[in-house]
C-alpha cells in the first residue's frame, strides 16, 4: 500500500511538472511571438528608412546632375560673356579706326576745296623750286608734302633736325619748313646752324609752330624766318610758300 502511494506521488510529481513546463513553453512560445513581431515591425522600419534613404540618394543625384548642368550652363554663360566682350572690343577698335579714317577723309576733302579754290584763284602754279620738310610727325610731314607737291613744287624729307642739316649740305633746297620739337636736333638748334655756321646762311625759313607753343616775334626779322601756325590749312601753307619764294 505504501508503495502504491509513493508511485502515486510521484505521478502527481511528475503532472505538476509537466503543467510547468507546458506553461513554461507557452510562455517561451508568447515571447517568441512578441520577439518575431518586434523583429517584423523592426524590419518595415528599416525598410521605410531604406526607402527613404534611396529616395534622397536618387534625388541627391538628380541635384548633382542638375548641378553639372547648371555650371555648364555657367561656363557656357561665362565664355560666351567673354567672347562678345571681345567682339565689342574689336567693334570700338574698328568704329575709333573708321571715325579715324573720316576724319581724315573730312579733311582732305577740306583740302581739296581749298586747293580748287586756289586754282580758281591762280594761286596753284608749277613752280620748279625745291622744298625741305624737316617734320618728326610722319602725317603732318606726308600732308604738308602732298600740299605742295599739288602745288607743283619739288619735295624733299626730313625726319629730324640731323637728317635736314644732312640734307642741306648734300643739296641745298629753295626753302626749309621746319618743325621745332623734334628728337636729336631740335628746329632751333637747326635755325642756328643754318644761319651762323653753314654755307647757306641766306636759306629762306618756315617754322611749323603749334598754337601753344610761344615763339619770340623779334627771331622773324632778326634772323629773317617767316613761322606758320599748325595744323593749317593748304590755302595758308601754299599762300605762305609763296610769299617766301615770291612766287606770284
Amino acid at each position: 500500500m505504501e508503495e502504491g502511494q509513493s508511485v502515486e506521488k510521484k505521478l502527481q510529481d511528475s503532472q505538476w511538472l509537466l503543467g510547468e513546463a507546458q506553461a513554461r513553453i507557452q510562455s517561451l512560445e508568447n515571447e517568441l511571438r512578441d520577439k518575431n513581431q518586434h523583429i517584423e515591425f523592426l524590419q518595415n522600419s528599416f525598410n521605410k528608412v531604406k526607402q527613404q534613404f534611396d529616395e534622397s540618394q536618387w534625388y541627391l543625384g538628380e541635384e548633382r546632375a542638375r548641378k553639372d548642368q547648371l555650371d555648364i550652363s555657367l561656363k557656357d554663360s561665362i565664355e560666351r560673356a567673354c567672347d562678345l566682350q571681345s567682339q565689342l572690343e574689336q567693334l570700338r577698335s574698328q568704329l575709333q579706326g573708321t571715325q579715324k579714317e573720316l576724319e581724315e577723309a573730312q579733311w582732305f576733302l577740306g583740302e581739296e576745296r581749298a586747293k580748287n579754290a586756289c586754282m580758281a584763284q591762280g594761286h596753284l602754279k608749277v613752280n620748279v623750286n625745291t622744298i625741305l620738310i624737316a617734320d618728326d610727325d610722319p602725317i603732318s610731314q606726308k600732308l604738308s608734302s602732298e600740299i605742295l607737291i599739288k602745288a607743283g613744287y619739288d619735295v624733299r624729307l626730313a625726319n629730324n633736325g640731323k637728317e635736314a642739316m644732312a640734307s642741306i649740305e648734300e643739296a641745298r633746297p629753295d626753302l626749309l619748313i621746319l618743325d621745332i620739337m623734334m628728337p636729336e636736333v631740335n628746329g632751333y638748334e637747326v635755325v642756328y646752324k643754318i644761319k651762323f655756321n653753314s654755307k647757306f646762311p641766306d636759306l629762306p625759313i618756315i617754322i611749323l609752330t603749334s598754337q601753344d607753343q610761344i615763339v619770340e616775334p623779334r627771331l622773324s626779322s632778326l634772323l629773317d624766318i617767316e613761322f606758320l601756325h599748325k595744323p593749317c590749312s593748304s590755302l595758308d601753307l601754299v599762300d605762305k610758300v609763296n610769299k617766301v619764294l615770291n612766287v606770284n
